[in-house]
C-alpha cells in the first residue's frame, strides 16, 4: 500500500476513532476509547507485550497499554482504558497517545489533546460516537452518503438551526472532501443529554488516488467545537465499489429444447470503471450456491445475451441461469439469477404422459378441461380415452375451453393419475362430453368388482379415473353430503362400511339432498380414494338430474 505515493513503513498506525473528552472532572479518573488501524506492513504481535499504546501527559507519563491480540496489516484494535485523575480543578492539561514498539520507539499518527478540568457542578458539552458507516476505501470521484450517530453525554441540550448558537457535526481538518461543511440540527430540533442523533454527511472522494484523512467533530456555533474527534483514514483507489447486480431473464416458464439454453441480462453498471466482462453459469438452484453447476462459469465477454448449446438437460428439470459482472478494477458484482425454466417434452395424448417416468416434464396442446376448482384441474383426451388430475395454484381455467398445459408428471398418487401443472393457458372454445357407462364400468383394472371392463371403447381393463363420465341408478343410501347410487350392477365398495351397495356420489354446493329410492342421472369426474374405493365428483348441482 502507498500513502500519497510513498511506500508504507513496516510499523505504522492511523487513528480511526477516539472519544477522548475535552472537559473532565478533577479527581475523577477518565474513561477513554481509541481505535487504531495497522497501516504498516508488519503484524503487531501481542507476544511479550511488545506493541501497545503509550501515554504521556502532564497528569500521567509513561503509561503503557499493550495489545492483547495480534493485529495484521489493515486490521484494527480498540484500546479501552482509564486515565489517571487530574488533581487541580479548572486547569488546562496536555495529553498525548501514540503507538509504540518496545525497544524501537513510537510510530504512527499521534493523538494530541488538550483537557480542561472543571468543577462537576459546571455544565459542559460532550459527545460520544455510537455508530458510523464511514468507509475505509472509496473510488476516485465517488460520492457516498454516510451516517454518523452521536450521543449527547454532556449536561447541555444541543439546539437546532432556528437559533444562532446551533449545533452540528463539521469537518475539523484533514484532507478528505465533503459536500458542504457538515450537518447541522434541523430547525426546532433539540437533543437532550442522554439522547442520540444521526448525522448524514456526503463524502466526495478526490479524483487522485492515495490515502486521505477525514476528521469530524461536533461544534456549538459561537462557542466552539467539542467532544471527540472522529478520525478516519480513507484510501482512494481507482474503483472501490463492485458493479450492480445483473437482472437475468430466460425464455419463459418452460422449453421443449433440452440441448440449448438462452438467456439475456441487463441492469449491471459501474459509473467509475465500467463493465469489462460478464460471466455466466447454469445450475438447478434458484440462487448460486457455488457448486453443482450444469455449466461452469464461462465468459460472455461484454455480450448481454448468450445461447449455450451442447446440453443434455433432463425433462422435468428446472434450470437457472446465473450472471455476474466485472468492472475495470477487477471487482465482481453479486450474482443475478433467472427465475428458472423447466424442460418439457411435447406429447399429443395423455396416455403418453402416464407412460413417462415419474418426474418427467410434459407439454400438451389444446386438451379439453372437464372440471376445475379448489386447486385441482381435470383434463381428458379428445376421444375420452384417458383422464388426468392436475394440481394447480393459479386461476381456475374454464370448462368451456381447451387449454395448453405444461407440468410435471407425479405418477399414481392416492390411486389417481396426477401431475403438477405450472402453466395453463386457455385455448379455443370447447365443451367436453361425458362418457356414459354403468356403475360397474367405473374404475380401473384391479379395482372392486373388476371396474372398467365394460367401459367404451370396449377393451377390458380400461381406466376411467379422472374421466368425465355419466351414469345412473337408484339411491340406496343417503348420507351427509353424499349418497350411494346403484344401477343394478351391485358395486360393493361401501357395503362393508355402510351396509348398502352402490357407488358413492358427492353432493355439490347447492344440490338438494337425495332420498333412498330416488332415481337420478349423474355426470361428474370418476374419482378414486387411497383405500381403493370409487366415487363420482359432480361439478355443480346441475350435474345431478332426475331419471
Amino acid at each position: 500500500m502507498c500513502v500519497n505515493g510513498l511506500a508504507a513503513n513496516a510499523d505504522d498506525a492511523v487513528v480511526l476513532f477516539d472519544d477522548v473528552p475535552f472537559n473532565v472532572d478533577a479527581n475523577i479518573p477518565i474513561v477513554n476509547s481509541i481505535t487504531v488501524r495497522n497501516a504498516g506492513t508488519s503484524t503487531w504481535s501481542s507476544a511479550g507485550g511488545n506493541y501497545g499504546l503509550s501515554s504521556d501527559s502532564e497528569f500521567g507519563s509513561g503509561i503503557w497499554y499493550p495489545i492483547t491480540t495480534d493485529v495484521a496489516p489493515e486490521g484494527s484494535y480498540t484500546f479501552n482504558f482509564t486515565s489517571p485523575a487530574p488533581q487541580a480543578a479548572v486547569k488546562l492539561y496536555h495529553t498525548l497517545w501514540q503507538m509504540k514498539k518496545q525497544g524501537a520507539g513510537v510510530f504512527g499518527t499521534p493523538i494530541v489533546r488538550q483537557r480542561k478540568t472543571t468543577d462537576w457542578t459546571v455544565s459542559y458539552e460532550s459527545a460520544r460516537l455510537v455508530a458510523d458507516d464511514i468507509p475505509i476505501m472509496m473510488g476516485a470521484g465517488e460520492g457516498r452518503m454516510v451516517a454518523i450517530t452521536l450521543r449527547n453525554v454532556g449536561t447541555t441540550t444541543w439546539k437546532g438551526s432556528d437559533v444562532p448558537d446551533k449545533y452540528g457535526l463539521l469537518r475539523s481538518d484533514g484532507t478528505f472532501g465533503l459536500v458542504g461543511s457538515g450537518s447541522y440540527l434541523n430547525n426546532g430540533e433539540r437533543i437532550a443529554p442522554g439522547d442520540q442523533r444521526t448525522f448524514y454527511i456526503y463524502l466526495a472522494a478526490p479524483m487522485q488516488q492515495g490515502v486521505y484523512m477525514l476528521r469530524l467533530r461536533m461544534i456549538h456555533v459561537t462557542v466552539g467545537s467539542f467532544g471527540p474527534y472522529i478520525t478516519r483514514q480513507i484510501e482512494v483507489v481507482e474503483d472501490a465499489t463492485p458493479p450492480s447486480k445483473p437482472t437475468v431473464t430466460d425464455d419463459g416458464l418452460y422449453t421443449t429444447n433440452a440441448t440449448s439454453f438462452h438467456a439475456a441480462w441487463s441492469g449491471a453498471s459501474d459509473s467509475q470503471t465500467g463493465i469489462a466482462e460478464y460471466h455466466y453459469a447454469m445450475g438447478t438452484s434458484p440462487s448460486d450456491t457455488g457448486s453443482g453447476y450444469v455449466v461452469n462459469w464461462t465468459t460472455a465477454g461484454t455480450q448481454t445475451s448468450v445461447t449455450h448449446t451442447g446440453l443434455s438437460l433432463a425433462y422435468g428439470g428446472t434450470y437457472y441461469f446465473y450472471v455476474r459482472a466485472r468492472n475495470g478494477a477487477g471487482m465482481w458484482s453479486l450474482v443475478g439469477a433467472s427465475n428458472g425454466i423447466t424442460v418439457v417434452q411435447q406429447v399429443s395424448r395423455l396416455s403418453e404422459i402416464k407412460d413417462t417416468t415419474v418426474g418427467s416434464g410434459f407439454l400438451i396442446l389444446q386438451v379439453p378441461v372437464t372440471a376445475a376448482g379448489s386447486g385441482l384441474v381435470f383434463i381428458q383426451d379428445l376421444d375420452r380415452s384417458c383422464g388426468l388430475k392436475l394440481n394447480w395454484s393459479g386461476v381456475s381455467p374454464s370448462i368451456t375451453k381447451k387449454a395448453t398445459i405444461a407440468g410435471i408428471y407425479r405418477g399414481i398418487v392416492d390411486n389417481e393419475p396426477a401431475a403438477d401443472a405450472f402453466s395453463i393457458t386457455a385455448g379455443s372454445a370447447f365443451t367436453a362430453q361425458a362418457v356414459g357407462m354403468s356403475n360397474r364400468s367405473i374404475g380401473w383394472p384391479g379395482s372392486y368388482n373388476g371396474g372398467g371392463v365394460e367401459t367404451p371403447p370396449g377393451g377390458a381393463g380400461v381406466d376411467t379415473r379422472c374421466l368425465l363420465i355419466k351414469t345412473w341408478g337408484s339411491v340406496t343410501y343417503a348420507g351427509s353430503g353424499f349418497f350411494l347410487l346403484d344401477d343394478g350392477t351391485g358395486v360393493s365398495d361401501y357395503e362393508s362400511t355402510l351396509g348398502r351397495k352402490g357407488i358413492r356420489v358427492l353432493l355439490p354446493t347447492g344440490a338438494p339432498a337425495r332420498n333412498e329410492g330416488d332415481r337420478v342421472v349423474v355426470t361428474g369426474i370418476s374419482r378414486a380414494s387411497a383405500d381403493g374405493t370409487r366415487w363420482i365428483m359432480p361439478r355443480s348441482a346441475g350435474d345431478i338430474t332426475p331419471w
